[in-house]
């Protein structure tokens, strides 16, 4: 396998290091025509209308359909190559354009065929960001985690696609906005919610803080409907559980994205997960001590220092070697 194939798996499924971001970018800028490579690529993927969440993927038929769409000669305009082949049976979503973390399809333009332009916002471990939808609404994205929608959002329609921890501020408008994750559909009118979809994790959660939403589970016949201050989870293994929490501790599990980050009895091991993305380091956690729960607030607080306070609050030590930490 090049190099740059590695480079492009590691991009498409969320591994990609700043190494690999800038290795692409090099890629790309050393030879104009790769751009007309890439957009071969997504034109591709476009007319076989596979973007979408990826399930098995039929590299060969989609191919054939674009084949058949377009009415080309295959000759000389897309090689079935190594490169092509994994990326389809790789992508769940395909994003190129590399520019400050915020990747975008009308990097290619729109000239060839009449194709929808997606955008994808990335946010990198150990950020945050908040992005302004064209319909008013607002969606603050945290650490490791991606937003897609189409160009034309707020036109007609208002679905985007969530892989990570979104917090979402939705606007009334005329069409109902929707959120997609791998495993649910959340639809909204004007409300304000958390949901939490780490392709890593085994559970998807969704916090309504106030509103109501309404949930569709893949594979589910009737939709959840989801009040102020319950807490909806879906595991792995499909079972959908809907909690109420209260408002204050909903409320909790959304401040992340605030100076005061606030954690209402965390076990150790999610506590964990959070400082992973939050910080972009490798937090262990023993099973012996997985399960003790944490509370406390932190405001600006640096790892160590939080580290410090987990310790003094629960008696469980630390140790640090380079990136990773151990608690024990």
């Amino acid at each position: 396998m090049e190099p740059i194939e590695d480079y492009i798996i590691n991009f498409l499924a969320r591994r990609e290091s700043p190494e690999d971001v800038e290795s692409l970018k090099k890629w790309l800028d050393a030879d104009p025509s790769r751009r007309d490579e890439l957009k071969r690529w997504l034109v591709a993927w476009d007319a076989a209308n596979m973007i979408e969440v990826a399930e098995e993927i039929d590299v060969e038929r989609a191919y054939e359909r674009f084949v058949e769409k377009e009415k080309i000669n295959t000759s000389g305009v897309l090689k079935m190559n190594g490169i092509f082949k994994t990326v389809m049976r790789v992508a769940a979503v395909f994003v190129v354009g590399f520019l400050l973390g915020i990747f975008s399809r009308n990097y290619f333009g729109r000239s060839d065929v009449d194709a929808v332009a997606f955008v994808e916002n990335i946010v990198p471990l150990g950020s945050q960001a908040e992005i302004r939808l064209a319909d008013g609404s607002v969606v603050w994205l945290n650490a490791g985690s991606s937003l897609r929608y189409s160009s034309d959002f707020g036109n007609g329609q208002r679905g985007v696609y969530l892989s990570g921890e979104g917090y979402f501020v939705v606007e009334q408008g005329k069409a109902y906005f929707t959120v997609m994750t791998s495993q649910k559909k959340i639809t909204v009118t004007g409300t304000e919610f958390n949901v939490r979809a780490y392709p890593d994790e085994d559970v998807v959660h969704t916090t309504l803080i106030r509103g109501g939403v309404l949930i569709e589970i893949n594979g589910a016949e009737q939709p959840m409907l989801l009040q102020p201050g319950h807490k909806f989870s879906l595991s792995v293994l499909k079972d959908a559980v809907i909690t109420y929490i209260g408002h204050e501790i909903a409320e909790a599990k959304a401040s992340w994205r605030e100076r005061e980050w606030r954690i209402e009895s965390m076990t150790l091991q999610d506590l964990a997960f959070r400082l992973n993305k939050r910080f972009d380091v490798s937090v262990y956690v023993d099973e012996r001590v997985k399960d003790v729960h944490f509370s406390g607030t932190f405001i600006d607080e640096t790892l160590e220092e939080i580290l410090y306070v987990i310790r003094v609050a629960t008696g469980v030590d630390y140790r640090v070697e380079g990136r990773s930490i151990f608690i024990e």
